[in-house]
């Protein structure tokens, strides 16, 4: 789902486009007579990841924020990107402008004086430098990998330097997740801090958590003004089969699951309102070589492996046609990654012998998605 939105749907939006880029969804509204809370400003959110932890550490992939993907709720960045379209220039969120220089060495932010936290205390310059700085101090914090150089607030501003050029890393940079200094500058071990009650500058609130269910409510007094869809609910099944009885039963609204006969199971349903929204992005299933170690270190081999990949079955079959096929030699799907490949590299190749990506995809979609 773009990040390209208005602030007040922002949040319904990004809850499932923050798991993945396709979001299993029904219309808010297509069970409002079978059970659906459309009508009360609650939206029912599903995932098969079965129990969760209590744990709302924005940086850590394994925690319950991020596996449900309400971190994205609570915690805001620097600037709003596409994931559809990860060419096109960001939106400014907490940041008004961002300016780079001509070896991207180096990035000055400028905050918007509006931002405050959900506990009222305004957001400034210190607290993003406190997040960058976290992410120097902390590697197993920093999932990027970014090499941050030097951190520096000047006035209203944040200035970051790299010792390399930051080019291919510009959205992962300004997509950071920006967390309160005068909370964490008093956690002794952020890596492993649950964080079980997270204070943010997103239009919502952790209201209550258990194993199944997760909770949030709109912060009354969201910076960027009213949210009107008033509560999230997230609740996670023990596996596929469960979370898409829930869906298209009516008890869930939107979902992230696998369903290869999506049409059967799903669409047919309730053909009006159960809605497919699939859109393409950057993110593949790959095959990946340790081209160290024998007999991986032969390109040849490597080449003639890439060559009996049947991509047209796993895109046709393991993805139910949901994932974009890969067709081109770089490995990157379109029409995502089209503003990324040089022309000869855009059109599919003539036969099926000819498909050497260098990224290959052998493994099955994990996941599909029916909905909105």
């Amino acid at each position: 789902m773009s990040a390209r939105r208005h602030h007040t749907l922002r949040a319904v939006a990004l809850a499932t486009a923050v798991v993945a880029l396709a979001a299993g969804c029904s219309s808010a509204n297509s069970n409002a007579n079978k059970g659906g809370n459309a009508a009360s400003g609650i939206l029912t959110l599903g995932k098969p990841d079965g129990p969760q932890t209590n744990n709302s550490n924005p940086f850590l992939n394994t925690s319950a924020g991020a596996t449900l993907g309400y971190r994205y709720m609570i915690y805001e960045p620097l600037a709003m990107t596409s994931q559809i379209r990860p060419a096109d220039k960001a939106d400014p969120w907490l940041a008004t402008a961002w300016k780079w220089d001509l070896n991207f060495t180096k990035v000055t932010f400028t905050l918007d004086p509006k931002a405050k936290w959900a506990d009222g205390k305004p957001l400034t310059a210190e607290d993003v430098a406190f997040t960058f700085n976290l992410l120097k101090k902390h590697p197993a914090l920093n999932g990027n990998g970014i090499a941050y150089s030097g951190i520096e607030v000047q006035g209203k501003q944040v200035v970051l330097t790299f010792d390399d050029s930051q080019y291919v890393n510009q959205n992962k940079i300004i997509q950071q997740f920006i967390v309160p200094k005068h909370i964490w500058e008093g956690v002794k071990n952020p890596e492993t801090w649950p964080n079980r009650t997270p204070v943010g500058s997103g239009p919502y609130k952790l209201k209550t958590f258990t194993p199944q269910t997760t909770t949030l409510t709109a912060t009354p007094t969201y910076w960027k003004g009213a949210t009107k869809v008033k509560e999230l609910r997230y609740s996670t099944y023990n596996d596929n089969s469960a979370a898409t009885t829930a869906l298209a039963s009516g008890k869930l609204e939107w979902s992230f699951v696998f369903m290869p006969n999506y049409k059967q199971l799903y669409i047919a349903k309730d053909p009006k309102n159960h809605k497919l929204w699939f859109p393409s992005g950057l993110g593949i299933h790959g095959l990946w070589f340790n081209t160290a170690r024998k007999p991986f270190d032969n390109p040849a081999l490597r080449k003639a492996m890439a060559m009996v990949v049947d991509r047209n079955a796993i895109y046709t079959q393991a993805e139910a046609t949901l994932y974009p096929e890969i067709t081109n030699p770089t490995g990157i799907p379109l029409p995502a990654g089209k503003s990324f490949l040089a022309p000869s590299t855009r059109a599919p190749p003539r036969s099926p012998m000819s498909r050497v990506p260098s990224r290959s995809s052998t493994r099955p979609a994990s996941r599909s998605a029916a909905g909105c």
